[in-house]
């Protein structure tokens, strides 16, 4: 059931919010602009490791798990993540 269907945001918000969630690709592209030739340098500097380990501290350790997540599900490699400090 949506919040619109269960009267927690009224219609107008909604509209304003799809919206936005509309414009998400399009703001990805414009971040990722750009950044073609440095994606392909870390490519060909990690391209031959078999392990990764993530490092983080306080709030940044659930970052360094979830990092640790993405790779292990897109790539298919080792990766540990730890709490550093």
């Amino acid at each position: 059931m949506s919040a619109g269907v269960r009267g927690a945001i009224d219609s107008s918000e909604l509209v304003v919010r799809l919206g936005e969630v509309a414009k998400l690709l399009l703001r990805i592209q414009e971040q990722l602009k750009g950044r073609d030739d440095a994606m392909r340098q870390i490519v060909e500097e990690y391209r031959a490791a078999m392990n990764f380990l993530f490092l983080g501290r306080g709030l940044h350790y659930s970052i360094a798990r979830e990092g640790t997540l993405k790779l292990k599900e897109s790539a298919y490699l080792h990766a540990e993540g730890y709490p550093s400090g």
